[in-house]
């Protein structure tokens, strides 16, 4: 967008532990769009908000034959984890640009989220939600 060359980070009702990584990932995809992260004053705010949406438990099996008994304890916890996502111009508060990134999860207990996997399904994720956003033109003329 024209004026926008520089973006800061703002999140809402986010986990800590996401924050760097969704922040790294946005800054690596915007990179390539023209668009510099920074933590002072910028041209345009990025705003993402988590909303957590818990998925309900299956019912267990109606078999009777006395080995339907689950032998683990706690059990498995579905949600889907997502991502509300505004780019605004930081003077005006016009928006430029939004969308949304979802991600289904079944946790155990015990488990643990796998950074490298994460980073890239993110990054995939802001590639995706970022395709038609217009790459910045340079603010002096190419020469051929």
């Amino acid at each position: 967008m024209p004026g926008l060359r520089t973006f800061r980070v703002e999140f809402k009702d986010m986990p800590e532990f996401l924050k760097p990584m969704l922040r790294d990932e946005a800054a690596i995809v915007l990179h390539d769009k023209g668009l510099e992260y920074t933590e002072g004053d910028a041209h345009a705010v990025l705003t993402m908000a988590y909303v957590h949406n818990l998925i309900p438990p299956e019912p267990p099996a109606k078999v009777n034959d006395g080995f339907a008994e689950s032998l683990t304890p706690g059990g498995e916890t579905r949600f889907v984890a997502e991502v509300k996502i505004e780019l605004r111009d930081a003077i005006s508060n016009e928006l430029v640009w939004s969308g949304n990134m979802a991600r289904a999860h079944s946790v155990q207990m015990g488990s643990y989220m796998h950074d490298t996997v994460a980073r890239s399904a993110m990054r995939d994720a802001f590639i995706v939600l970022f395709a038609d956003y217009p790459v910045a033109l340079a603010d002096y003329p190419v020469e051929d």
